[in-house]
């Protein structure tokens, strides 16, 4: 309740051309590996469905920067 769906928040940028989506604060019942059900690549997957930007799935306290000309990019840890 109150949480919206990958596929949800992708029909909404797919709806207004947004050329970037990055997804965030994912369940903790979405595992990391691949294999796991249910899995981060299930909400990829979903996303991917409707959207046809780049998609980016945000990792816990990662930093992230956007440029000017639009590029998305993942700042290196310190």
């Amino acid at each position: 309740m109150g949480h919206s769906y990958a596929r949800q928040v992708a029909t909404f940028a797919e709806s207004v051309a947004l050329p970037n989506l990055v997804l965030t604060h994912f369940s903790p019942r979405y595992q990391p590996n691949p294999h796991a059900l249910p899995s981060i690549e299930d909400i990829r997957k979903e996303a991917l469905s409707v959207y046809s930007g780049s998609l980016y799935l945000a990792r816990d306290f990662g930093e992230y920067t956007l440029d000017k000309a639009g590029h998305f990019s993942e700042l290196a840890g310190e």
